[in-house]
């Protein structure tokens, strides 16, 4: 690969019109090939490109932009104004697409990179700004990493122009090493980590983590840089909670990343690796889907020529995090990944949430792999019996294997969880007339309790109804008594009166305790 300095003389021997672009590429292919090759400038002057007169004006130009940067070549690169910039990616080897294939046969072909949405300029690719991120260190010397993944790393470091912490993410190093090789595996990889780089660039959402920049090092890899989050993952904060209760509380951040989700659909843009683990919970509230990594475009804006694919090849291929992923991910081909298949993964985090574990799990990545395709479907209510019934229901549908019984999309999936959040009826779940009656009690508080208060004033004003009643019962009670008493007396002396007195006093107050008889008939009362 061109060093900095090589890649000054490549850029103004071309500026200046002594190296068409095609040879300056085939002089730098072949000096890569060969280690015991001279400098490019000598190559360039061996070759009779350069002449006398000419290199004396190249060396100067060279010489000027190296003296007005300390005679650092790679700032001196990126101190070029834009327009030589430029015209350096396109004479850059470590930028061209197939080995052996010159720029000018792809001045009319559209080099983008498929799969991005849409893709960036693939031609310009700026180098670092030397100096400016300073890498953090551990206590060991080593470089303080943020996470890792199968392909790529995220380091810490601190950007020294704008004072602040930045996250950046790298290759592996044996991917690096392989980046720049300058073989079809190379470009291979590189097209994937520009993929991951633009996708997660244009996601303009709150909860997808900002790009800052993308840059090529000085030694041709590639990195960018982004937003720096502190927190802790979903899945650890899963495993933190001690109860069914404590992992409720985490629906709303569920809620954010199935926004996040469907905001990257509407982009044409499908995650394929939604798990606890690529979900981050900021320290102050904030939360963020991670590791756009594994993400396919499956329609991107704009014309399209007939010979770019509609959807990414790897959306073919069975990748992703085997317990969280659809049959048809796992399926390798027989059905293409879609936005269904973000569906599921959704699912997963919400089936996750209501059990403490994911939908599948084996002794092997074989055995997860094979249940997650041939295996029941995940049932959250089996292994929670006391989770909300509306929740079961919206992860029972989400987790469908057969995708026409499957949420159509994430904005679905979004309706229902929000209503459930919002005390609202959830589409999927049948309720009973009594959860009716619950909910509408819950939902309308004020009037549930305006009616309470009355039914309890009803129940006050009737007993004292009912008191003041017993009281004029034994009132009459006792009057009567003494009416027939009186009545009694004066006809005691009346011959033959005793017993009808007798039978008078009897017959009247068993008809008067009768009719005031609250236990029988208290409503005749």
């Amino acid at each position: 690969m061109m060093g900095e300095r090589d890649q000054l003389y490549a850029l103004f021997a071309e500026t200046l019109g002594y190296v068409p672009v095609e040879d300056v590429l085939a002089l730098a292919e072949r000096r890569e090939s060969d280690a015991g090759a001279p400098a490019f400038r000598d190559l360039l002057r061996q070759e009779g490109w350069l002449s006398d007169e000419a290199l004396l004006l190249v060396d100067a130009l060279v010489r000027d932009a190296l003296g007005r940067n300390r005679d650092d070549a790679a700032m001196a690169l990126t101190s070029l104004p834009p327009s030589l910039r430029e015209r350096l990616a396109r004479v850059s080897v470590t930028v061209r697409s197939d080995p052996g294939r010159h720029l000018s046969e792809l001045e009319d072909e559209d080099v983008s990179t498929p799969g991005t949405a849409p893709a960036g300029d693939a031609r310009f690719i700026p180098v670092e700004t030397p100096g400016r991120y300073q890498t953090a260190r551990d206590a060991h010397g080593h470089e303080e990493e943020l996470g890792r993944g199968g392909a790529g790393r995220v380091i810490l470091a601190h950007d020294r122009l704008l004072g602040r912490d930045v996250a950046i993410k790298e290759l592996l190093p044996q991917l690096a090493a392989a980046q720049l090789k300058g073989t079809a595996q190379s470009l291979r990889i590189e097209e994937g980590f520009l993929r991951e780089a633009r996708i997660t660039g244009q996601l303009e959402h709150p909860a997808v983590v900002p790009v800052y920049d993308l840059a090529r090092r000085a030694d041709g890899t590639l990195c960018y840089t982004m937003q720096r989050v502190r927190g802790r993952t979903l899945s650890q904060a899963l495993a933190d909670a001690g109860s069914l209760q404590a992992r409720l509380a985490f629906l709303p951040d569920l809620l954010v990343v199935s926004r996040a989700v469907a905001a990257a659909h509407h982009r044409g843009v499908v995650h394929r690796d939604l798990k606890p683990q690529n979900v981050m919970l900021g320290a102050f509230g904030a939360t963020f889907l991670m590791d756009w990594g594994l993400a396919v475009a499956l329609d991107t804006p704009g014309p399209r020529k007939a010979r770019e694919p509609a959807v990414d090849a790897r959306a073919q291929a069975p990748l992703g995090t085997p317990s969280y992923m659809a049959p048809e991910q796992a399926g390798g081909g027989a059905h293409p990944v879609d936005r269904q298949s973000d569906v599921w993964g959704l699912g997963a985090i919400l089936f996750e949430i209501l059990t403490g574990r994911a939908p599948y799990v084996g002794s092997s990545v074989f055995d997860v792999l094979a249940a997650v395709k041939t295996g029941a479907e995940p049932d959250a209510a089996a292994l929670e019996p006391h989770a909300p019934p509306e929740l079961l229901a919206i992860c029972k549908k989400a987790l469908r294997k057969n995708r026409a019984q499957r949420y159509l999309s994430a904005k679905a999936f979004i309706d229902d969880l929000s209503a459930f959040l919002e005390d609202r009826r959830v589409s999927v779940y049948r309720y009973s007339t009594r959860e009716v009656a619950g909910r509408l009690v819950r939902r309308h508080r004020v009037v549930a309790a305006a009616a309470l208060a009355a039914l309890v004033g009803l129940g006050v004003s009737g007993g004292g109804a009912l008191r003041q009643l017993q009281r004029e019962r034994d009132e009459a009670t006792a009057f009567a008594e003494v009416a027939l008493d009186e009545l009694g007396e004066s006809l005691q002396n009346t011959p033959g009166a005793g017993p009808m007195v007798d039978q008078l006093m009897k017959s009247s107050l068993e008809v008067y305790g009768r009719h005031l008889d609250f236990a029988k008939s208290p409503r005749a009362d």
